[in-house]
C-alpha cells in the first residue's frame, strides 16, 4: 500500500490518465495533487464525472430527449418572426450534445444562449430559465437578478418538485466557472424530471380545455333553448293579437250588417205602411163619396185597422229588439268566455315558464356540482400523486 504522499499522487495520476483514455475525465496537471491532499470540490467533481459515465446509458433516454426537443422548437415557432435564438439545428448524435441542444432550445425560446455547461450556467441563470420555461407559475422568467438570488430561488423550485437529487451548492455556480462533469450530471436529472412535469402540466391544460368546450357548448345550447322559448313566446303572442285584431274586425263587421239589415227592414216597413194609409185614404174618400152616412164607420173601421197595423208593427219592433239583446249577450258571454280563457291560458303559460325555469336552473345547479366534484377528485388525486412522489 501507498504510505508516502509521492506514491498516493503517482497512484491518483495513474487513475486519471486511464480514465483520461476512457474519455470519462479530463483532469488538469494538479488534480492528482488536489484530491491527495483531500480537496472537497474536485474529488466530489470526479465521483461525480465517473458515477454520470457509469449511469448515463441507463439513465439518458435519447428518443425523450429528441422528442422534446422537436417539441421546443415547434413551439417557439420561426425564428425570423418572433426573434428567438433558435437557429437551423441538426439533432446530436452523442448524449451530451443531445443534452446540450436540450439547454440551447428551451433557452433560446427565452431568449438566452447556452454554449456550454461551464460559463453558460455560471449564474445560475439558464437553471433558472429551465425551470422556468416548464413551470412558470413557480419560476416566472421576469423575476431574474443577481447570481445567488437566482440560486436561491431555483433551490425553492428544486424542493417544491423534488425527484432531482441536490448536487450543486450556492458557491459552485457563483462567482466561479462550475465544473463540466458535475454540471452536465446535474441537468440530466434536472431535464427528465422537467420534461415528465411538463406532460403532466400538459395533459392537465388539455383537460381542462376540453372541459371548458363542454361548458362552453352547454353554455350554448342553454343560449340556444332560452332564444326558442322566447321566440315561442313572441309568436304565441302576435298571434293571439293578429287573433283579437281579427275578431274584433269581423264583430264591428257583423254590427255593421246588422244595423244595415236592420234599417232596410224598417224602411220597408215605413213604405208598406205608407202605402196602407195611401190606400185607406182611398177607401175613406170614396166611402164618403159613395155614402157620407157610413163616414163614422169607416173611420172607425180604417181607425181599427191602422191600430191593428200600428200594434203589429210594434210587437215586430219588440221582437226585433229582444232578438238584437240576446245576440248582444250572446256576443258579451262569448266575449267573457274568450277573455277568462286567455287569462286561463296566460297564467298557466308563466306557470310553465316558472317551472322550466325551475327545472334548468336545478339541472345546472346539479351541472355545476357533479363539475365541482370532479375537480375536487381530480385535485385531491394530483395532490395524492404529488404527495407520493415527493415522499418517494
Amino acid at each position: 500500500p501507498a504510505v508516502s504522499r509521492l506514491q498516493k499522487v503517482h497512484n491518483a495520476g495513474v487513475a486519471l490518465t486511464e480514465l483520461e483514455r476512457l474519455g470519462v475525465h479530463a483532469g488538469s496537471k494538479d488534480e492528482a495533487k488536489m484530491i491527495v491532499d483531500g480537496h472537497r470540490d474536485t474529488v466530489v467533481s470526479l465521483l461525480w464525472t465517473v458515477a454520470h459515465a457509469v449511469q448515463w446509458r441507463e439513465r439518458f433516454q435519447e428518443d425523450v430527449i429528441k422528442e422534446e426537443i422537436a417539441r421546443v422548437r415547434v413551439q417557439a415557432g420561426v425564428a425570423d418572426e418572433k426573434k428567438t435564438l433558435l437557429p437551423e439545428m441538426k439533432m446530436a448524435v452523442k448524449p451530451a450534445d443531445l443534452l446540450l441542444q436540450w439547454c440551447q432550445s428551451v433557452c433560446g425560446s427565452l431568449g438566452f444562449e447556452v454554449e456550454n455547461f461551464t460559463r453558460s450556467f455560471a449564474d445560475s441563470r439558464a437553471l433558472c430559465l429551465l425551470a422556468s420555461y416548464y413551470l412558470p407559475e413557480l419560476l416566472p422568467s421576469a423575476s431574474l437578478g443577481e447570481a445567488r438570488e437566482n440560486f436561491k430561488a431555483f433551490s425553492l423550485v428544486l424542493d417544491t418538485i423534488g425527484g432531482v437529487p441536490c448536487m450543486l451548492q450556492s458557491s459552485d455556480v457563483t462567482n466561479t466557472t462550475p465544473d463540466q462533469g458535475l454540471m452536465m450530471s446535474f441537468v440530466t436529472h434536472l431535464c427528465f424530471r422537467l420534461i415528465d412535469l411538463g406532460k403532466d402540466s400538459r395533459a392537465v391544460r388539455k383537460i381542462q380545455r376540453a372541459w371548458q368546450g363542454v361548458l362552453q357548448y352547454r353554455r350554448e345550447a342553454a343560449s340556444r333553448a332560452a332564444s326558442a322559448l322566447l321566440q315561442r313566446v313572441a309568436r304565441g303572442f302576435l298571434g293571439r293579437h293578429v287573433a283579437k285584431v281579427r275578431l274584433g274586425a269581423i264583430v264591428k263587421l257583423q254590427a255593421t250588417a246588422r244595423m244595415g239589415a236592420a234599417v232596410r227592414g224598417y224602411k220597408r216597413e215605413v213604405k208598406q205602411i205608407v202605402k196602407v194609409q195611401a190606400a185607406l185614404k182611398m177607401f175613406a174618400a170614396m166611402a164618403l163619396l159613395q155614402n157620407w152616412l157610413g163616414v163614422k164607420r169607416a173611420l172607425a173601421m180604417a181607425d181599427a185597422r191602422i191600430v191593428a197595423r200600428k200594434q203589429k208593427v210594434l210587437e215586430k219592433k219588440l221582437r226585433h229588439l229582444i232578438k238584437s239583446c240576446v245576440v248582444a249577450q250572446r256576443v258579451f258571454r262569448g266575449w267573457k268566455a274568450k277573455q277568462a280563457y286567455r287569462e286561463m291560458r296566460g297564467a298557466a303559460i308563466n306557470i310553465e315558464r316558472m317551472t322550466r325555469g325551475f327545472l334548468v336552473r336545478n339541472d345546472i345547479a346539479n351541472q355545476h356540482a357533479a363539475a365541482t366534484k370532479i375537480e375536487t377528485v381530480f385535485r385531491g388525486f394530483s395532490e395524492r400523486i404529488q404527495y407520493h412522489t415527493t415522499r418517494d
